[in-house]
């Protein structure tokens, strides 16, 4: 089935729109974005979310909330019924959160909330401050001081300029953001390589038993062959699980 991609849809990516099962909606998966559905089910339908931010301009939304309620607005334009899977790495973990968060506050049932090497919020702030020296801060400030005057003529930004404005905001929505406690199931994977422990933080934002397995790879590798086949397998396995006991 040929992908489709519609003006309406800023961020979303039908991958696999048709098919049978819960659809998966990875959220900011980079590579896996495209690697992952080749692995999982070949019935099952694929979304992803892209990132802001493609036309190198500032970023519209810069709250985790707004993210996560626009992501769904255009989720409910492709697919307005049926079950689904949602699914974020890295960043898009906490945007993936949020909006199974929306979902079940609006009477909507989330299948599965798998985060792949996805920190929680305030992991999430201690890995960025520990990865961070008085030079990288420098370079940072004054990265995000030359993308001033392009915000104000709302001009593209050269792509190292522009990669900063995007941490920025990143690091500023994550730091703003105040998590519930979440009530559905969550698959944690986490990258075997990676820092952080098994959990990535997230026990204390959940109301349920976590399941948490570990996968090969590190914190950039496992959503890149030949590891993605990994998470595919273990999203399966899951997803099995759940229809056996459903």
């Amino acid at each position: 089935m040929p992908r489709i991609i519609s003006s309406r849809w800023k961020n979303l990516r039908p991958l696999r729109p048709e098919g049978k099962g819960p659809a998966v909606v990875c959220v900011h998966g980079d590579e896996a974005n495209e690697l992952l559905p080749k692995h999982l089910d070949p019935d099952r339908p694929f979304f992803t979310f892209i990132h802001q931010g493609k036309d190198k301009k500032k970023l519209p939304l810069q709250r985790v909330e707004d993210i996560a309620e626009h992501y769904l607005n255009e989720l409910r334009s492709a697919r307005a019924e049926g079950e689904i899977v949602l699914c974020g790495y890295s960043f898009g973990g906490i945007i993936a959160f949020e909006m199974a968060q929306q979902l079940r506050a609006q009477g909507h049932e989330v299948k599965l909330l798998v985060l792949i090497d996805a920190y929680a919020p305030d992991l999430h702030v201690q890995a960025l401050d520990s990865d961070h020296d008085w030079r990288s801060n420098l370079k940072h400030g004054l990265m995000l001081k030359a993308s001033a005057p392009f915000i104000r003529m709302d001009r593209r930004m050269p792509p190292k300029i522009h990669h900063h404005h995007i941490i920025g905001i990143y690091d500023n929505a994550i730091r703003s953001y105040k998590p519930q406690r979440y009530e559905g199931p969550m698959l944690i994977l986490k990258a075997k390589d990676a820092w952080g422990p098994d959990d990535l933080g997230w026990t204390t934002l959940s109301k349920q038993l976590l399941d948490i397995q570990r996968v090969p790879g590190d914190h950039y590798s496992v959503i890149k062959e030949p590891h993605v086949a990994e998470l595919a397998a273990r999203i399966e396995e899951r997803l099995a699980r759940i229809a056996t006991t459903s």
